[in-house]
């Protein structure tokens, strides 16, 4: 996948494509609804997103930059511009953002997004001023309404359901498994004193608090898929004091420090605990490993 992540990039897509404007945190079905319709197309599918600094420093993201990266490519966006909504992006007219970003930049024949999408200077832009431009410029606008099941999907709701442990739910408005996705960083290594050995993943400070417990799931290890456990949380027992991903992959035994993994997270089975022992938090272990074969 071609990345760019400058308004200032030298730039220009030749063949004509199929571009999806909006934001995009968490690539929940929404989101699927409307990339499906540019890889529909025989265009170039592009997918043009961007990063708000202004956001509180408190606010955080499902997928980190470079998880959001690894499921377009997975959906075969074979073009991505992301671009922080700075200045240069809040002032431009919503004119000049049709004809210098998505013609002449993006060369866009088609421009997919959602009823209520605002783009420009003052959020000036819409719907209807796309709509009123491609004659002029030559392409054609498909806008779709908010997904719904139950209620609408969106990035809110599905935040909600991680942040109190209801990852069943949230994975199935996200359209996938919730993961984390980094490299694996030396822990206190207690699990391979007691015969639980754990990958250890730096969690991105930017990233979604979730519940903290116990999950069960799949880890993929160079493109290798095991079953496996995981611990989110501070790990009270050994006097953790910061959000921490702990995972003991079944049936694995390889040194695998600084390689990246992907943990998926499926189901949560209980909520983390403080043990009066290493004995008693190995024990539960066992049952934890026991209750998800």
């Amino acid at each position: 996948m071609n990345i760019y992540t400058s308004l200032n990039d030298d730039f220009a897509l030749e063949s004509p494509s199929a571009v999806c404007l909006g934001k995009f945190d968490g690539i929940h079905l929404g989101h699927r609804k409307l990339f499906s319709k540019v890889l529909e197309s025989n265009l170039t599918p592009v997918v043009f997103t961007f990063t708000v600094p202004s956001e509180p420093s408190s606010f955080k993201y499902i997928y980190t930059q470079e998880e959001k990266i690894s499921l377009l490519e997975g959906l075969k966006i074979s073009t991505l511009y992301t671009v922080p909504f700075d200045i240069n992006l809040m002032c431009i007219k919503p004119y000049d953002f049709i004809k210098k970003i998505l013609i002449k930049k993006l060369n866009a024949k088609l421009i997919v997004v959602g009823q209520d999408f605002r783009f420009g200077n003052n959020r000036e832009g819409d719907v209807e001023f796309l709509m009123k431009y491609a004659p002029t410029f030559g392409y054609e606008v498909i806008a779709l309404d908010k997904l719904k099941k139950d209620t609408i999907v969106s990035s809110t709701r599905i935040r909600t359901l991680l942040q109190y442990g209801k990852i069943e739910e949230a994975n199935e408005l996200l359209g996938s498994d919730f993961f984390f996705k980094g490299r694996v960083v030396h822990g206190k290594e207690l699990g391979r004193t007691i015969g639980f050995p754990t990958a250890n993943l730096k969690i991105n400070p930017n990233k979604i608090d979730l519940k903290n417990g116990v999950y069960a799931g799949t880890t993929f290890v160079n493109n290798r898929e095991y079953k496996s456990i995981s611990n989110y949380g501070i790990r009270p027992t050994v006097d953790g004091k910061t959000p921490n991903l702990e995972t003991y992959i079944y049936d694995f035994n390889e040194d695998i420090y600084d390689a990246e993994i992907i943990v998926k997270l499926q189901k949560f089975v209980r909520p983390e605990m403080k043990f009066s022992s290493v004995e008693e938090l190995k024990n539960q272990i066992e049952r934890d490993k026991n209750s998800y074969k």
